[in-house]
């Protein structure tokens, strides 16, 4: 079965998406235009560049009715993209050749279904981080690295001209960044006022992380869930460069405090975790591209081994403080005022985190979707960039500047790390399973649908 044949499903698959009616109308065309219906017949059975000089002998009515769908249309310019870039690339791939029964195609498989599982393996890390926290505290040492290593991987999957798109369109990442700052902002308020109304520590702790910018995991979330990643990393860093300035004013506005940000460390930190690693990554596939080429399939395993890695080492350093509130909120206990400890202090800490990273991934999604009419992988793309935060930074600046709080008003920072890696890894498992470009043409057959 051909390469086009194989994404199409069959050489008639898009005639099928046509409505019943108009395919009864085809065959009970005249039968005075036999020549015509036979050539409708050729059109519909071999859709392909050699039966485009029988058009003519089609009536406009015919001519219409052989249009395949949009959701056709894509599979089609997919597939004659395929061909075009020669069977070379076909024979080349890395699956193509193997041994079913190979520990290479063992390997791929289990690659591929590394996306569907990465919530189940991040739940699993979690608990096993929070009843024994030693399994995990070992690898704290190697969490930039793994980072590092997880971005690198990242990059080798994209080449120069995914960056140039990013660069043409300049106004996507300022959108984002602007999302970034607006709605977890004013959802921060929002949660703070309806959940942790009792508690400055809470109160505090919720506001700061909503004030910070997007973190490193985002960028491998967007990964798994077949977002926009180039777009996910240029809006990590422009949202990192604008906390220097926002991070401080959203403190101001939301608590009343001044919250000075070292806007150089966090552009350093960025660029050495995010940026460098992406580079050198995206060099690599230039320079060894057969390499990369084999490698690829197993990059979505890198990438979800080390994030559930990093996970389980943050949770495990915040362990005392997550069960406290794990503990308090199956209790029932209030929320405590600045003094009364990490336990009563944290108790409203979980619903709050919760309730707040929830708001940033459906708003970041529906905003851009919906009213600025993003197609899908972009709009994923800001839903992530939005709902994830970098809570680390939060919890530094808690500490550094709310020392009369403790660590109670740190406590919400490293109950949000928690929170927003398992919900960025479920909403990744289940967009990883849908194509975003499919999506755009269902939506585009609805509009045309509407529009008739």
């Amino acid at each position: 079965m051909s390469a086009l044949a194989k994404l199409t499903g069959s050489s008639s698959s898009w005639q099928e998406s046509l409505p019943i009616a108009r395919r009864r109308r085809q065959l009970l065309l005249p039968a005075a235009a036999a020549p015509r219906r036979c050539a409708a017949a050729a059109l519909v059975t071999a859709p392909t560049s050699s039966t485009l000089p029988l058009l003519p002998l089609l009536s406009p009515r015919a001519r219409s009715l052989t249009r395949p769908s949009p959701i056709a249309s894509q599979r089609l310019r997919t597939g004659t993209r395929l061909l075009a870039s020669g069977s070379n690339s076909a024979s080349s791939s890395p699956s193509s050749h193997l041994d079913p029964g190979s520990l290479e195609a063992r390997l791929g498989a289990l690659a591929s279904s590394a996306a569907s599982s990465f919530p189940f393996l991040l739940l699993a890390a979690a608990s096993l981080a929070l009843a024994k926290p030693s399994l995990f505290l070992w690898f704290e040492r190697y969490v930039t690295a793994a980072l590092a290593l997880t971005m690198a991987t990242m990059g080798s999957t994209l080449s120069p001209e995914d960056f140039r798109t990013v660069a043409a369109r300049p106004k996507r990442v300022a959108l984002g960044a602007l999302l970034q700052f607006s709605l977890m902002p004013l959802a921060g308020l929002a949660v703070s006022r309806l959940l942790c109304a009792g508690s400055r520590a809470d109160t505090v702790g919720i506001c700061m992380v909503a004030a910070c910018p997007g973190g490193v995991a985002s960028n491998v979330v967007a990964f798994v869930a077949r977002a926009d990643v180039p777009l996910s990393v240029a809006m990590t860093a422009a949202s990192t460069l604008a906390a220097t300035v926002a991070t401080p004013l959203l403190a101001r506005l939301l608590l009343g405090a001044v919250v000075p940000v070292d806007g150089l460390a966090l552009l350093r930190s960025t660029a050495a975790v995010v940026l460098a690693p992406v580079a050198v990554g995206a060099g690599a596939a230039a320079v060894f591209p057969k390499f990369v080429e084999r490698f690829s399939p197993f990059a979505p395993l890198v990438a979800v081994a080390a994030t559930v890695a990093v996970c389980g080492t943050v949770i495990a350093r915040s362990s005392e403080v997550l069960l406290a509130s794990l503990a308090s909120l199956l209790a029932g206990g209030g929320a405590s005022g600045a003094g009364g400890g990490a336990v009563g202090a944290t108790s409203r800490a979980l619903p709050a985190a919760v309730l707040l990273h929830l708001l940033g991934f459906s708003s970041g999604y529906f905003v851009s979707r919906y009213l600025c009419n993003l197609p899908e992988k972009q709009a994923r793309t800001n839903s992530i960039e939005v709902g994830m935060q970098n809570s680390a930074l939060g919890a530094v600046l808690v500490l550094a500047h709310f020392p009369a709080l403790g660590a109670a008003a740190a406590a919400p920072c490293a109950v949000s790390a928690c929170v927003h890696s398992l919900i960025g890894s479920a909403l990744a498992s289940y967009w990883s399973r849908r194509d975003p470009e499919a999506m755009d043409a269902v939506r585009e057959e609805r509009r045309r649908r509407r529009r008739r």
